[in-house]
Parts: structure tokens; sequence; C-alpha cells
């Protein structure tokens, strides 16, 4: 059936209805993509392993974080913890070395990533008060730098 072309919203209606057909199909293969991280996330644990501090600075810098390694020994590989609820994966991290993580690979056991704010956001910025990394056999806590928030 043809679009009549003596309306005055018939040109733009085949234009609209193929954007309204591909934002549908972008969210489907968002929702998709989520309910993957969904189990992929993990749980904080709260007990059976060794708990320490280190010399490591954690400084939150807008979506993302530094990690300066300051301590005597390489961190890592295992799991980074921010605010006893958001994990992501660590690769070793040397000594003395910079390291800049980006917000967004952090989740918690639902998928969800730290709000970050910003203008259009339903939500505040979550500040980042603590920061652990979950090795084979301990937790080690590192220093968070919240004046850089």
């Amino acid at each position: 059936m043809a679009v009549p072309t003596n309306l005055p919203y018939a040109k733009w209606l085949l234009p609209l209805l193929v954007l309204t057909m591909m934002s549908a199909n972008a969210g489907c293969a968002l929702l998709a993509h989520r309910s993957a991280v969904l189990t992929e996330g993990a749980a904080y644990p709260t007990k059976g392993k060794e708990r320490s501090a280190v010399d490591v600075q954690v400084a939150p810098r807008g979506r993302s974080i530094v990690l300066t390694n300051t301590s005597a020994q390489p961190l890592g590989p295992g799991r980074l913890w921010l605010n006893r609820w958001y994990a992501a994966d660590l690769d070793v991290v040397a000594i003395g070395a910079v390291v800049t993580l980006p917000l967004v690979q952090f989740h918690d056991e639902h998928g969800q990533t730290p709000p970050g704010g910003g203008f259009f956001a339903s939500r505040a910025p979550e500040k980042i008060v603590s920061a652990e990394l979950e090795t084979h056999d301990a937790m080690l806590s590192f220093v968070v730098i919240t004046a850089a928030q």
C-alpha cells in the first residue's frame, strides 16, 4: 500500500517509522547484553580472606578512577572492589605504575554500574569512599583520596 503524498506529514512518516524500528532493535540488543552481565556479577566477599592495608592511592577523576601503586610490591591480578559493591577485574599493576580505570567497567552483582550523575541523570554520582583488591587469599585495602571528587 502506498503512502499518500498529499498529506502534510506523509514525507516524514516513513523516516519516522524506520527510526522507530532502529531504536527498538538497539534497545533489544542492549537488553541482551545486560542479561549476559547479570549472570557474571559477584557479591562482595564478607569473610574468609586475610585483610591488610597497602600503600596504594585511588583518586576519582570524573567518570574514572586513577590507581597509583606506591607499594613495594606489584598488585594483582584480582578483583578491584569500589564501595564494597562494584567490582572489576584488575590485571597486574607494576610497582610505581599509574592506571586509569573507567567506572563503566565496574558492575555490581545485578549488572549495574555506579551512577555517574550529569545534567540528565536521575541519580547523583556515587562518591568513591573505599577501594579493595580481592586476590585468591587476601583483601588489600587502598587509600581513597576523596578530595579529588
